[in-house]
């Protein structure tokens, strides 16, 4: 059994995936498990443990997840462990490594830290969620200390903020290229290349024949798969997605969010990008499949803990009960006609 271990607030992404087309198959292979109830058990089972949301865990839900991870770690009964609550790196640690290691040409800071050596442009961001940035393009110190300014009287914390330095990775047509890719338990799964003339990529903004062909040939030939394996392996992260792009021909890391959206039931198949998501879903199953294999252990539930789509699943299939119908017609056409002519006498 795989347990996947997400914040319930964030839960929504797993659960879409399993009860979408796409992971249906996965449904009795994979539990998703709220952290708010997991961190309550005290008897746990073998299996495969993927801790997810790690960048969303607050200190004190860090640690319990610690204990119950070392607790994992000496069973004697096989248990598999994806992602260190701990020592997995979230966004800050993240960046200072690759910037250290000169990876990435650009910086991250902290608003409690010396930002006199930012490089202009700088956008604003939260540290430790994936909605991307909080502000537009900031040009210089004045600017940016009247951004602070503003965020000081209104909205969180300004401790959750940092300062990144802007990279500008677009091609001599000023189109952006955002690289994403998973990582589950070793094996690199690309999954799409947007491309958009904004900064900011959250979606395949320019839709052309020759950006299909390049996304699908990223898909099937995974150019950049030792390189990412490297880089997911100094986070110590097992299980994630990695956002990128290049300068120069350089790799540059934006992000590696531990609980990203995989597929949903809303995803387009009759579009010409439907290749694209059959060919990640089609290697994401693999990558489920011999995850599994490794460690099927008992397919035993934790008490409680199912998905909580089954009416919306039933929803997104609006001829599901037609179906069914039909074949019982076909199956049993004595007992569908007496009930046809009860149910309309």
């Amino acid at each position: 059994m795989i347990f996947f271990l997400v914040t319930q607030r964030n839960r929504f992404t797993i659960d879409k995936y399993l009860f979408s087309r796409w992971g249906w198959a996965k449904i009795k292979k994979i539990q998703p498990i709220s952290y708010e109830r997991f961190l309550q058990k005290k008897d746990f089972y073998p299996g495969v443990y993927i801790f997810s949301d790690i960048e969303l865990l607050n200190d004190q839900e860090r640690r319990a997840s610690l204990e119950i991870y070392n607790r994992l770690e000496s069973f004697q009964e096989k248990v598999g462990l994806i992602n260190h609550p701990i020592k997995s790196k979230r966004r800050y640690a993240l960046q200072q490594s690759l910037h250290a290691q000169g990876i990435n040409s650009f910086k991250i800071f902290r608003l409690n830290e010396d930002i006199s050596s930012v490089r202009y442009p700088v956008f604003l961001r939260l540290e430790n969620d994936h909605s991307g940035a909080k502000s537009d393009l900031i040009r210089d110190e004045v600017e940016l200390k009247a951004k602070i300014e503003g965020l000081r009287e209104a909205g969180p914390s300004l401790d959750e903020y940092v300062v990144c330095e802007f990279c500008d990775t677009s091609d001599d047509e000023g189109v952006f290229r955002k690289y994403s890719c998973f990582l589950l338990d070793g094996q690199v799964i690309p999954r799409h290349i947007f491309f958009s003339r904004s900064w900011e990529i959250k979606s395949d903004d320019l839709c052309e024949d020759r950006y299909y062909q390049e996304e699908l040939d990223y898909l099937q030939t995974n150019p950049h798969e030792e390189i990412l394996r490297t880089i997911f392996k100094d986070a110590g992260i097992d299980y994630g997605r990695i956002d990128y792009s290049f300068l120069n021909g350089k790799i540059q890391v934006w992000e590696i969010n531990t609980n990203p959206r995989i597929l949903s039931q809303s995803t387009p198949i009759h579009t010409p990008r439907a290749i694209i998501h059959q060919t990640f879903a089609m290697n994401l199953t693999m990558a489920w499949n011999s995850l599994y294999a490794k460690n099927p252990g008992r397919s035993i539930n934790y008490p409680g803990e199912k998905p909580r789509l089954y009416w919306q699943w039933v929803r997104s299939r609006p001829n599901y009960f037609k179906i069914v119908k039909r074949k019982f017609a076909k199956k049993f056409p004595r007992v569908w006609a007496t009930y046809m002519q009860w149910r309309y006498s």
